[in-house]
């Protein structure tokens, strides 16, 4: 098997966050360099789960031919190096029969590790809505970031990493879903309104095998929600249809259960918007242009 390219192109991951190249680091360590694939641990903080056979088979096959184009990135381990990105190219590279590859050796710390891997798939948009949420929720907890924080390092709108963090949310079944790409953020969001995990999981599946659409499921959970149980002071027996639309337009504005309901006799009505804590809230807040 022919060896690996020693000349390669690329881009440094000084673009993915700002700050990252350290004045620390010698020329030595921004040299690309050729080390055992076999001495490379993957990355723990990897947020990407699946990785699909035929992509690294497509991959490999490039590799064959043309050699590592980009050096993948590591840092130093007490028993060799850990991978910080690159993990398909890694991958690939063993799948087309190579011993060793071209690396470039960083000093970053394991918070960084972490933003670089969920930043190069988030770049790259490889990363499902489940993957993407737990690598957001695993950065704020072991950094200690709070979500606005983690939004502002990571370039990110706030009310995009609340709203995903939300679908941590959902009973497993719809978990699955969501990983496998059947049911998508949008269809899955207005279920976040059901309380009962058993009706948010039929209806899910539900609107897998009838193919709804984001608008349909919004329809139909904003109609099944429009009176609660035991409570009918203000709410009528049949909805108003502008009214059951405006209530869909301000659910998908703030991704938030709320409820209009409208007195005929008195003229008059409420708007109830429910939240499941203070960063719920804050996020709410925010999506209606108010600062917390």
């Amino acid at each position: 098997m022919s060896s690996v390219k020693n000349k390669v192109l690329g881009r440094g991951l000084g673009n993915l966050i700002p700050g990252s190249d350290r004045s620390s680091e010698s020329k030595e360590d921004a040299t690309p360099k050729e080390v055992k694939i076999s001495e490379i641990k993957p990355n723990p903080y990897q947020p990407r789960k699946t990785f699909s056979a035929e992509s690294l088979q497509e991959l490999a096959s490039t590799i064959q031919t043309h050699g590592v184009i980009q050096p993948i990135v590591v840092k130093k381990s007490e028993a060799g190096f850990t991978l910080v990105s690159g993990e398909r190219r890694l991958r690939a590279a063993k799948l087309a029969g190579f011993q060793k590859i071209p690396v470039v050796i960083k000093n970053y710390s394991d918070t960084e590790m972490m933003e670089i891997a969920i930043i190069e798939n988030l770049q790259r948009e490889d990363l499902n809505p489940i993957e993407e949420a737990q690598a957001y929720q695993t950065l704020m907890e072991k950094s200690s970031l709070k979500m606005g924080e983690l939004a502002q390092k990571l370039g990110k709108n706030r009310s995009t990493i609340a709203n995903l963090v939300r679908l941590l949310s959902f009973p497993t079944p719809i978990l699955n879903l969501l990983k496998d790409g059947k049911l998508k953020e949008g269809q899955a969001r207005p279920l976040l309104s059901l309380t009962d995990p058993k009706k948010q999981i039929d209806l899910a599946q539900r609107i897998v095998e009838e193919q709804w659409s984001a608008r349909m499921v919004e329809n139909h959970v904003s109609g099944s929600s429009s009176a609660k149980k035991g409570k009918v002071e203000y709410a009528p027996k049949a909805k108003d249809p502008s009214i059951l639309k405006i209530e869909s337009k301000l659910r998908n504005k703030l991704s938030a259960k709320l409820e209009i309901t409208h007195d005929e006799t008195q003229g008059k009505g409420k708007i109830q918007i429910f939240y499941n804590n203070v960063t719920d809230l804050e996020r709410i807040l925010e999506n209606l242009g108010i600062k917390a």
